[in-house]
């Protein structure tokens, strides 16, 4: 077992950051999961863990949980939101790598995920609509691929059955996607994403 932690120690170091984020939403997700599981046998409270995680969409309720604007972006409740979105942070975050650099995942990653964050909240706030929990990287991630967009729009990337397309289009069309499938007791509306990508252009 020893020898197991300590390749998976080994392999985090070593790897790019893209890697690094997915071990940790992945981690974050498998601990969740495993929390819910225990809560079902009354070992735990049931999605107790979770609601330490998720952000409330609800100034109100904000104020009492400032911390889950960070954890948000870590966290998945919903297996296929999780492989969707990790799918979409190997992806553009190499092309990120490649065209930008791989110096700035990080804090892009980040202040994705904070505008993201933001914009949902202050958003509701303004208009009547449902208020929720906020979880998953979507903010994140689509900010990757919103900055090398901004920074090479006609760098053209192969798209299967389309053929070339260029990145500018690219996150047009991720943009107007909405969240992936998540429970509905966790569900945001979706305008967060476009507020987002307008505030990160």
């Amino acid at each position: 077992m020893s020898s197991i932690i300590a390749e998976i120690k080994e392999s985090f170091r070593d790897s790019a950051m893209t890697s690094k984020l997915i071990y940790v939403n992945v981690g974050l997700f498998l601990l969740v999961r495993l929390a819910d599981l225990l809560g079902m046998f009354g070992v735990l409270p049931y999605r107790t863990i979770l609601a330490w995680f998720t952000m409330p969409t609800s100034i109100d309720w904000f104020v009492y949980k400032p911390w889950t604007l960070f954890t948000y972006m870590f966290c998945h409740y919903d297996f296929i939101h999780l492989l969707l979105n990790m799918l979409c942070l190997h992806w553009f975050g190499r092309l990120f790598a490649s065209i930008i650099g791989e110096r700035h995942i990080l804090s892009t990653y980040i202040i994705g995920g904070l505008i993201g964050g933001v914009a949902c909240v202050v958003g509701l706030s303004l208009v009547d609509l449902e208020r929720s929990q906020l979880l998953g990287a979507s903010a994140s991630v689509l900010s990757l691929l919103l900055a090398v967009a901004v920074i090479a729009p006609n760098y053209s990337v192969h798209v299967t059955f389309i053929g070339n397309v260029k990145l500018k289009y690219c996150a047009l069309v991720m943009v107007m996607v909405p969240a992936p499938a998540m429970p509905s007791w966790v569900r945001p509306s979706s305008f967060w994403k476009a507020f987002t990508a307008f505030s990160v252009l």
